[in-house]
């Protein structure tokens, strides 16, 4: 499962958010199937949410650079509900690798944005600017933020 960024998929581009790669038919193959195979239920408090699928989030346990949401073995991923997942990135750093001839290698740690918990929007308030964060503006790490002086080259 190795397609790098020359095989995407015709309905987003290079330059796609994390939230639409989400969007894509193979990320919702993958999210189905890590749904089935964790009975539909938080790895992390065991609650279960078969009648709103939607309040279960499938967490990526690390990152690896230039690989796309649903290009990772199944192993790489776990069901949490909304509210672990949430807590979960905001205790903890997520560890992001590169892979080199087969092997990954820790490149960063990132720690996600406490307004948002590293999801980048909110879709209760997508009528203002979208829903994305206003802290992060969608960058969803802290790692990533450029403050405004950054902006302003100051």
């Amino acid at each position: 499962m190795n397609n790098s960024f020359t095989d995407i998929p015709s309905q987003i581009s290079i330059d796609s958010s994390y939230e639409e790669l989400l969007k894509c038919s193979e990320w919702k193959e993958i999210r189905k199937a890590i749904l089935l195979r964790d009975n539909y239920e938080c790895k992390k408090c065991k609650c279960t949410y078969k009648e709103n699928i939607w309040k279960l989030h499938i967490h990526h346990t690390y990152y690896v650079y230039d690989k796309l949401p649903w290009e990772y073995d199944s192993k790489c991923f776990e069901t949490l509900c909304s509210s672990c997942h949430k807590k979960l990135h905001l205790e903890q750093f997520v560890n992001v690798y590169i892979e080199i001839d087969g092997q990954l290698i820790k490149k960063d740690e990132l720690r996600a944005c406490y307004r948002c918990a590293s999801v980048g929007y909110f879709p209760q308030y997508s009528h203002v600017e979208h829903g994305v964060c206003f802290r992060c503006r969608g960058a969803r790490f802290e790692n990533f933020i450029v403050s405004k002086f950054k902006r302003m080259n100051i």
